[in-house]
């Protein structure tokens, strides 16, 4: 090669290469995308590529604290990692997690976390839950609420169809 000329950018074929390789990642990002799923780097957006049927399940956690009251909360505000990975990590440990021990010995460490500890929202994670001034939660109840997206109209909160409580935990001496 002549380099005496100077830069002359990409060669012809160095170009079609490129050309090539561009068409395949594109396909293969394609292919996985409307198959629905991931695979880095092809398609790493799962999160945004998903159609929901009408009638869907959210896992959520409702928090008892020691005054009588409850609210239910996204895993998020009870777990304190990213709000995207708090619903994976609930539902490996409270759902598919066969262990009661381990079911137990988790929601102990959030509740004491949540209790001693509450964070604040930063980036990607939500804030803590925060019990009622003078108060501590006591009970942790892990749920999917069933939805019909068919039956929503805008402006109303949704209504969940149905509750299913799938786990529940309560501090020794709680009511």
């Amino acid at each position: 090669m002549d380099t005496s000329q100077g830069n002359q950018g990409l060669s012809s074929r160095s170009k079609a290469l490129l050309v090539v390789g561009l068409i395949a990642f594109f396909a293969v990002d394609n292919y996985y995308m409307w198959v629905e799923r991931d695979n880095f780097p092809f398609t790493s957006h799962g999160l945004f590529n998903v159609l929901f049927t009408a009638r869907t399940n959210l896992l959520r956690m409702v928090v008892h604290d020691d005054q009588g009251g409850s609210v239910t909360v996204d895993s998020g505000r009870v777990i304190p990692i990213e709000w995207y990975r708090a619903v994976g990590l609930a539902e490996n440990v409270f759902v598919l997690e066969e262990d009661s021990r381990r079911k137990e010995q988790v929601a102990r460490l959030l509740l004491e976390r949540v209790n001693s500890e509450p964070w604040y929202a930063f980036d990607e994670t939500y804030s803590s839950v925060r019990p009622p001034p003078g108060g501590r939660f006591v009970g942790l109840d892990v749920v999917y609420l069933r939805f019909d997206l068919d039956q929503y109209r805008d402006g109303q909160p949704p209504k969940p169809l149905q509750e299913e409580r799938v786990f529940s935990y309560r501090l020794p001496g709680a009511p």
